[in-house]
């Protein structure tokens, strides 16, 4: 049986459940491991397993990660696990220990590095050292970009030989078709990213000073960000500014609705 874990059902039915579909029509049982959703059940309509798991997923409390590691350990154990997918950061942290207790392979992808590769806090200090060991524990690494990759190995986190870069995760064309949009003279500028600093917030607050420029020409800003980061964890002052410069922004030039 293969197991295949993330911090949400959410994501394993939305971005892996043609993975799972694939294992399963070439003839493995699949065991997916999250916390329980709306999207749990959809799970279980593809054919597979689930098995519900407590991840604090912002969390830095020891106690609760170690309950999450001893909990993957105890699901590997009684469905004879034999290779994990591990998606999602503590995912590949401490689904990876708990698969090495027991010699089972393991397959991690690491779509971003995200803060704890940023910041210099103790607790981003502790989660890179858990990175380096369980690291070097795995039979296989997927990378989305190679930046995150070289970061990899120039910091002796894993050996190059069980590295390998994917260009993406990919879009599913069936469920995700392509349709065309209406022409009406309108340039858009489109920012599709989580309310962080870091995944280009400030760049795009920077423009700010063209927006009379944007609203004399009649280009568009459209902006979808998620609030996941700012109601889990207090933010830093630099988010907030941003956030405070977007909110005026989509005011001053009416371009959008508040997606939220």
């Amino acid at each position: 049986m293969i197991a295949i874990t993330a911090n949400t059902s959410w994501y394993l039915y939305n971005f892996r459940q043609n993975t799972i579909k694939s294992l399963i029509n070439s003839g493995y049982k699949v065991l997916a491991i999250a916390p329980t959703d709306d999207y749990s059940e959809r799970l279980k309509n593809l054919g597979c397993l689930f098995e519900s798991i407590s991840i604090d997923q912002g969390g830095k409390n020891p106690l609760k990660d170690i309950y999450t590691t001893l909990n993957f350990y105890r699901l590997f154990k009684t469905h004879s696990i034999k290779c994990v997918l591990n998606f999602t950061p503590k995912n590949n942290i401490y689904g990876t220990l708990a698969a090495s207790l027991l010699n089972i392979k393991v397959i991690n992808n690491i779509a971003g590095l995200g803060t704890l590769f940023i910041d210099e806090n103790l607790s981003a200090k502790i989660a890179r050292k858990l990175y380096k060991i369980s690291q070097k524990k795995a039979s296989k690494i997927f990378f989305q970009n190679e930046d995150d990759r070289d970061l990899f190995l120039k910091g002796g986190f894993a050996s190059k030989d069980i590295t390998e870069r994917l260009p993406g995760s990919g879009v599913d064309l069936n469920r995700f078709k392509v349709s065309e949009a209406p022409d009406d003279g309108t340039v858009r500028f489109l920012l599709i990213a989580r309310m962080l600093y870091e995944k280009g917030v400030g760049h795009y607050v920077l423009m700010n000073p063209l927006m009379i420029l944007v609203k004399i020409i009649k280009l568009r800003w459209i902006h979808i960000l998620s609030y996941d980061q700012m109601v889990s964890r207090k933010i830093n002052n630099q988010t907030t500014r941003c956030a405070n410069s977007i909110f005026y922004t989509t005011l001053f030039t009416n371009s959008a609705p508040n997606y939220t």
